[in-house]
């Protein structure tokens, strides 16, 4: 990283499974990485761009058809030898065979649209990125903690519901 007193650092949340490179057997930043790298490479890596998941549910990406005909293909090559992996399936991307030339297109395209959904991604916070002007040096920030005693019964009375009670108050 270039050294630079532009402090602006975008925060970036996204509800969106990071999922696309799960087949690729690879460390990967999967959508998020190729999001923070879009950012940074366009503001001369002087900035951080940091990003965290929200309320992403069952939210995966929408262009995820490789990703389902890679587990098609899994699924098959398995239960060919009698294994059943419909429900369990293996990490990453073994047991696919990399020299079938359907497999390492669908993983190039895989690997392309890592990329593709990353630059969209990217994009959307540019436009907010180049209107933050700095308008303050010093920003003072605030915090406070707030601890709660939880009591638990171990032993239910005779004659009780054999289920632990709980009170909580605040200290």
């Amino acid at each position: 990283m270039k050294h630079s007193t532009d402090l602006r650092s975008p925060s970036t949340t996204t509800t969106v499974h990071a999922v696309l490179a799960g087949q690729l057997d690879q460390i990967s930043g999967d959508i998020p990485g190729a999001a923070s790298r879009y950012v940074e490479d366009s503001f001369d890596d002087r900035i951080v761009a940091l990003w965290s998941s929200g309320a992403a549910g069952d939210q995966n990406p929408i262009y995820y058809q490789q990703t389902y005909d890679l587990r098609d293909i899994r699924v098959k090559d398995y239960a060919r030898r009698g294994v059943d992996i419909s429900n369990a399936m293996p990490p990453g991307g073994e047991g696919l065979d990399r020299s079938n030339p359907t497999v390492a297109r669908l993983m190039n395209q895989q690997r392309q649209m890592v990329s593709s959904m990353g630059q969209f991604l990217g994009e959307e916070v540019m436009p907010v990125m180049r209107g933050i002007e700095r308008t303050e040096t010093a920003v003072p920030l605030y915090g406070s903690l707030r601890a709660f005693n939880v009591l638990v019964a171990s032993e239910p009375t005779k004659g009780a519901p054999s289920r632990p009670s709980s009170t909580v108050s605040s200290r």
